[in-house]
């Protein structure tokens, strides 16, 4: 069964031999609507085509795909500097990565000194 679709834009995650990882804008069918697609694309066998096979994924809507990529930098993921200067282009800002967060996967609030209010009372 051949599925038609448009993909307005895509960025490659990850490839393997035959299997390629995408993050695509895209319309399935013939639905107006777009959604952003992260989804395994394969070679077919036929390889005169440079024509890709969908495979297993997931298309979510704006708000879902904002709220998953809320949830993965509040859970630590993602590299630092990479989100700050995204942030900072999409804001116009610049924004300042202490050295031993770039590319990393360390927590700020790792390295906070926490005074414990025992200590200072002598309890």
């Amino acid at each position: 069964m051949s599925f038609s679709y448009d993909i307005s834009k895509e960025v490659i995650i990850s490839e393997n031999t035959n299997k390629i990882l995408k993050l695509s804008w895209i319309k399935w069918g013939s639905s107006d609507k777009e959604k952003i697609d992260i989804r395994n694309w394969y070679e077919k066998p036929n390889l005169e085509t440079n024509e890709l096979i969908a495979g297993k994924g997931i298309s979510l809507d704006e708000e879902s795909a904002n709220e998953l990529t809320n949830i993965l930098v509040e859970n630590n993921l993602g590299d630092p500097e990479r989100i700050a200067n995204a942030l900072g282009e999409r804001c116009g800002i610049s924004i300042d990565i202490p050295e031993e967060f770039k590319n990393s996967t360390n927590n700020i609030n790792d390295n906070i000194n926490y005074i414990d209010p025992n200590d200072i009372l002598g309890l």
